[in-house]
Order: structure tokens, then sequence, then C-alpha cells
């Protein structure tokens, strides 16, 4: 039995790809692909959070999952959890031992965005968190070698080294702008689309530039100075920029040419690497190694600008 491993790289689809698979489960079935449910409705989560269990045979996870798969003859086994793509050393083990004890057969896919265009989208996510850095420091502490993150060729060597026998599948993510993210799933599954529904719309809504850094700020202020912003703000903040994104959509982030030029100096050489080490189709050599040249934006927020952005927030929630 096969099982096939999608381990990220996070903001590349992995959402609507996994809301995809579970809209598809029966189908999938049917076709002798088990994603399996017991492991994760959306996503095989449990795998992630729960490491140490997944590597206990006895375990009441691992039965769950033993029972879901035999109940029919399937010959793949899918699973996806973004996460994995830079997990702590600990938790590949543990899954590592999981799939060794229960596959014959182990693929690993992971889709890579070029790194000047995985950025913006990466810092978006980062300062939904709790990221309160600007965006120009926010690079410089993320394309640094010893972060590893952007080192492409060093985080897949890990993991070749974890599954040595194992197939690593590297899907720039040009390929995906050539088809559909679900057409081509389907081609490394070995399945066609027929009685599948294709019409699964494209998850997790992009915020402006306006509004990552005003939540940027408020970051910033509850780790500077908590007793004037607690969690309580954070989450009425992002109620508030979701509702204002309906109405009002601004500028997408985008990078300076300095930034580029940064961000191309650091990784170039590692896509180099990734390109001689793995099966990359030619066709899409010039999609990880060309530089890229900034387009033309507008100025970063002034304080004024930002300032009002923060008072507009307060009169709106009343609380100015």
């Amino acid at each position: 039995m096969k099982a096939i491993l999608n381990i990220g790289q996070q903001k590349t689809g992995s959402t609507s790809l996994q809301y995809f698979w579970e809209k598809n489960r029966q189908q999938l079935r049917d076709k002798g692909v088990l994603y399996p449910k017991s492991l994760g409705v959306n996503k095989q989560v449990k795998i992630f959070a729960q490491h140490e269990q997944i590597q206990d045979p006895n375990s009441a996870l691992v039965r769950s999952f033993v029972k879901e798969r035999d109940r029919s003859d399937f010959s793949t086994v899918l699973f996806s959890e973004e996460n994995l793509y830079v997990c702590k050393a600990h938790i590949k083990e543990h899954i590592k031992e999981f799939l060794l004890q229960h596959f014959t057969e182990i693929e690993i896919v992971v889709y890579l965005r070029r790194q000047e265009e995985h950025i913006p989208s990466h810092y978006q996510q980062a300062v939904k968190g709790r990221v309160g850095l600007p965006l120009d420091q926010w690079i410089k502490k993320m394309v640094k070698i010893k972060n590893q993150y952007y080192q492409y060729d060093r985080v897949l060597d890990v993991w070749a080294t974890l599954f040595p026998d194992a197939q690593i599948r590297v899907v720039p993510f040009s390929i995906v702008k050539e088809q559909s993210l679900y057409t081509h799933c389907l081609s490394y599954l070995g399945i066609d689309n027929v009685g599948l529904n294709m019409d699964v719309p494209s998850l997790n809504q992009s915020w402006d530039r306006r509004s990552i850094e005003l939540f940027r700020i408020v970051n910033f202020i509850a780790k500077e100075q908590p007793e004037l912003v607690g969690e309580d703000m954070r989450i009425d903040l992002r109620k508030y920029i979701l509702e204002d994104l309906q109405q009002n959509k601004g500028d997408k982030i985008t990078l300076s040419q300095e930034q580029l030029d940064l961000i191309y100096e650091s990784t170039h050489e590692s896509n180099e690497r990734l390109i001689n080490k793995y099966d990359i189709d030619r066709r899409h050599h010039s999609y990880l190694l060309n530089p890229k040249t900034a387009k033309p934006t507008t100025p970063l927020l002034s304080n004024e600008e930002l300032f009002a952005m923060i008072l507009g927030y307060l009169k709106k929630r009343r609380r100015y």
C-alpha cells in the first residue's frame, strides 16, 4: 500500500486542496484513494498535533485509522498537513515510525512558490498571528540561511534523509498556474476527475496592505504594552478588518527592488541546488532561477494614515 504525504508548503493552496479532497472523500474512496477522516476532517492535523500517539500502534488514534483503512481495499492513502513542511525533528521521527509501520511505498509531495512570490502571503499569515515586525525587518530575518525556511533544498534534504527510499515530488507553483491545483493533484494520484466535484472555491481571503499594517501595529503594541492591547482587542480588530475588506479592497503587499534583490541573493543558490537534486521539469527552471523586477507601487503608509486607520477602528468600535 502506498502513502502520499502532502507537506505543504504553507500558502500554496493547501486549504483549498484539503477542502477539495474533503468534499470528494467518498468519490476518492470509489477510485481507490483513502483520505482518512480518522486523522482529521479537512486535513490530517492529528498527524501533527498528536504525533506522540501516531507512533504508538496501540493508541486509540492509530487503531481508529487502521479500522478506517481496512474497511475497503485501497491502493493509496493520502495525507495532507502543511505544517509538516518545517516541523520539528522529533515530530518527523514519529511520523516516520507511523508510515513505515503501515506502508510499503511512500511519496512526499511539496508545492513550492518562488520565494519572492511566497513572502508577501507568508508575511500576511504571520501578521494575522502575532508578528509585529515591519515587512523589511521580517524579510531580513526570514531569508537568513540559518533560518532555512526559504532554503528549499535544505528543507527537502531533511525529508530525503528521513525517508531515503521515498519519492519526493517537487512541484514549482508555476505548474499550478498552467492548470488547476485540483487537476494537478489528481495527476499524481493517478485518477481521473469523472464523478468528482471540481467546482470547489478557493479559500483564505487576502488582506490588503492597509489592513495588514493596522494589525501589525496592534501586534507590536500588544507585545510592548500588553496592558493597552489585550487579546479581546486583537480578536475584535480582526473582525473589523474582515468586515472592512468586504467593502474596501486596497493594494496588496508588494516588494521593493531592494527587497527583491536581497531575497534573490539569499535564495538563488538554494534554488539551483534544488533543481540539480530533484526532478524538476526544465520548463520551470526559469520560474525558480530568474531574478524579478519590482512593479510600480504606491508609497508605504505615512504615520498620519496609520493614525487615521487606528482612529477609524476605535470610533467604529465606540472606544474613542
